[in-house]
């Protein structure tokens, strides 16, 4: 189930001149320190999510238009070392199905300037991979699970892979991955599962964060459920106590945390009804070269001319630093997100 890779990754990414050579801090229009980047490896899936994809499937982009993934690190490396980025993690579509994504971990995971680096995975691939992404350099872990039902499970994904999930969990737990994550979409159709969920989780040690449904390429707002209307359902069996946001002290967060009595934290992501735009510093790669500054805006950049033939670091790092820093970020109003596989979260 590996997307096929045209060449391996065989080197890592260039030397860098550092933060200091550059010029220092990585800020957009609005001031805004950019310190997270979410790399997209691929459009590609082995899952067809509800909320994900659109119903009569997706063109995904050619294998010509995607960076060789020696690019893509090479391209991350002048992100990090040079602007000052420290926090990376590697999504999809689902990450783990590009061949030689372990190998482009080992990249990421050599580069000093990576104080955090992440995956997050649909979990179907994890259990034979774990141990070798642990080994990689991934610190954390994010695994998507809506459900606990294995039918419920084949009909929000396609693919009737709830054990093997389940399995890649335990794995990333005996891998020794912490924290592990659990992401989970909540709509009307899953709500009555929220507190089962929760239960999961905090037996088995994991933070569950719980996210609102996003419109995309479906029409589902027929089963949106807000944070707070779902806080309200987990305390008629759970305590929750406000705990303050999720990577306070300056590092990036986009949840609500809840403590609960007897131990454990759960949190809430909710970009429609509490979103979190002003405290923003996220900057998206995707697999074809795009950085994407926001996921509700149109506006893109293409470093794909500074990779390739050619790699032109000192020139991308200008056009980097040039582009974020007039990109105008958020778009008020607009919640619709055309393209969620493409471009990772």
């Amino acid at each position: 189930m590996a997307e096929p890779e045209t060449s391996s990754l065989n080197a890592a990414p260039a030397q860098a001149g550092g933060p200091a050579a550059a010029g220092g801090e990585l800020r957009d229009a609005a001031g805004r320190r950019i310190r997270y980047l979410r790399v997209s490896l691929t459009d590609r899936c082995n899952f067809r999510c509800l909320y994900c994809m659109p119903p009569e499937g997706v063109v995904k982009l050619p294998h010509e238009a995607m960076l060789r993934l020696e690019e893509l690190a090479r391209v991350v490396g002048v992100i990090v070392e040079d602007l000052g980025v420290s926090k990376v993690r590697v999504t999809g579509g689902e990450p783990l199905v590009r061949r030689g994504a372990l190998d482009f971990l080992r990249a990421l995971g050599a580069l000093p300037g990576i104080a955090d680096l992440a995956l997050t995975t649909n979990g179907y691939l994890l259990a034979g991979l774990a141990d070798e992404a642990r080994r990689a350099g991934v610190q954390r872990v994010n695994i998507s699970l809506d459900t606990l039902r294995p039918e419920r499970f084949r009909r929000y994904t396609g693919v009737d892979g709830l054990a093997r999930v389940l399995r890649g969990i335990d794995a990333a737990t005996a891998a020794g991955f912490a924290p592990i994550k659990l992401n989970t979409v909540v709509f009307r159709d899953n709500l009555d599962e929220a507190a089962e969920l929760l239960r999961f989780a905090l037996a088995r040690g994991l933070e569950i964060r719980f996210i609102e449904l996003m419109p995309s390429q479906r029409a589902l707002d027929d089963q949106f459920v807000s944070a707070e209307e779902l806080r309200r359902a987990l305390a008629e069996e759970f305590a929750l106590t406000p705990a303050g946001a999720e990577g306070a002290g300056g590092q990036s967060g986009s949840a609500r945390l809840y403590r609960l009595d007897g131990g454990g934290v759960c949190g809430f992501i909710a970009p429609v009804t509490e979103p979190f735009c002003a405290s923003c510093d996220r900057l998206r790669l995707r697999g074809d070269g795009r950085l994407v500054p926001c996921l509700s805006s149109d506006e893109g950049f293409d470093v794909r001319p500074f990779a390739r033939p050619d790699f032109r670091r000192r020139e991308l790092i200008d056009y980097i630093r040039a582009a974020v820093g007039r990109s105008k970020g958020c778009a008020p109003g607009r919640r619709h997100i055309r393209a969620m596989y493409r471009i990772g979260g």
